[in-house]
């Protein structure tokens, strides 16, 4: 994924989670505070985001390639629900995205997971415990939804192989 903030398009149906890696050597380096291991990031894309064309063939040919690439990478999961499996979900809430934070040294919470929603007048933000269980309720339900890894990234390629051949 490029550094910058995602761009409009890609908020239109995009479910995101983060989460510090507890798995890796490094875990309890990241909670003292010294560089670890990144964390993960696992993305579901509804097809219509890879579809959409914004910025031209070319544009979209370097953004879906991105896409790919990022997808490879050991920290990344990128999965794609296709127009196949009709309505979801991630259709009925729109773009979210779930924040977890490091733990502290002692194994509790640093911060309370949040959900982040961008709406069109603004940003919502949610940290209850029971708003937070149902949009990771949804995360999952959208991850079983969605094509494998493998799947997904045969789908991103085709799509790209399809701009500037009409």
């Amino acid at each position: 994924m490029p550094s910058r903030a995602p761009q409009p398009h890609s908020l239109a149906s995009c479910a995101t989670s983060t989460r510090p890696r507890p798995d890796s050597p490094s875990a309890s380096v990241h909670r003292t505070g010294v560089a670890s291991e990144p964390s993960s990031f696992d993305v579901v894309l509804n097809e219509a985001v890879l579809r959409r064309p914004i910025g031209g063939d070319a544009g979209m040919v370097s953004q879906l390639e991105r896409l790919r690439e990022a997808s490879e990478l050991p920290n990344v999961t990128i999965k794609v629900v296709p127009f196949s499996a009709g309505l979801h979900l991630g259709v009925l809430t729109g773009a979210f995205g779930i924040l977890r934070f490091p733990l502290n040294g002692d194994g509790s919470e640093s911060e309370p997971p949040t959900v982040y929603a961008d709406g069109f007048t603004g940003a919502l933000y949610l940290d209850k415990p029971h708003e937070v269980e149902r949009y990771d309720n949804v995360f999952r339900n959208l991850q079983q939804t969605a094509l494998d890894d493998q799947a997904s990234r045969r789908l991103i390629s085709e799509v790209a192989g399809s701009y500037g051949q009409g």
